[in-house]
């Protein structure tokens, strides 16, 4: 039996990082895609806002109640509190969102501050699955992800080499 043969390696286009570079794309991309499904949540939020406010003011089935019966007829809260709670978490979502997708571009760009932007996404991406969205997994993935990226010394030391213009 023979042996296979190998492919010729070129020690020049070698880096010594090893995947590192394909490991930190990947981290900024996935940090881009949740800042737009946290984009996406905030708007799903702000139309449950809007909604509920119409809903409690119209009433049920079009008639019209005082803006202060519709919740104490149902034993729900007042409709500023719904306002609050929905437009709270879209406001959440938005600015995580906002800070995912810097801290992405600044991982795909390499820019001198892209480990503490990661970090900073890491701790958006938290807040981001505490505003109980129906997607609070996925901040949580791609957290941990970024987390485990950072804390490896290979990607660390690709972070830390300046990209070429």
């Amino acid at each position: 039996m023979s042996e296979p043969q190998r492919p010729p390696l070129d020690y020049l286009t070698a880096t010594g990082y090893g995947n590192a570079p394909t490991q930190v794309k990947l981290a900024g991309i996935f940090n881009i895609v949740l800042g737009g499904i946290s984009a996406l949540a905030a708007l799903l939020y702000v139309g449950m806002a809007v909604f509920m406010y119409v809903l409690f003011t119209r009433g049920i089935g079009g008639t019209t109640m005082p803006a202060t019966a519709m919740p104490s007829l149902l034993g729900l809260p007042p409709q500023w509190f719904i306002g609050i709670l929905y437009g709270g978490q879209g406001l959440l979502n938005v600015v995580a969102g906002t800070i995912e997708i810097l801290a992405g571009m600044a991982l795909l760009k390499r820019t001198p501050r892209a480990f503490g932007w990661g970090i900073v996404a890491i701790t958006a991406a938290f807040l981001s699955s505490l505003s109980f969205s129906l997607f609070c997994i996925l901040p949580l993935g791609t957290a941990v992800y970024t987390l485990v990226i950072l804390c490896l010394e290979r990607p660390r030391q690709f972070l830390r080499q300046q990209a070429a213009p």
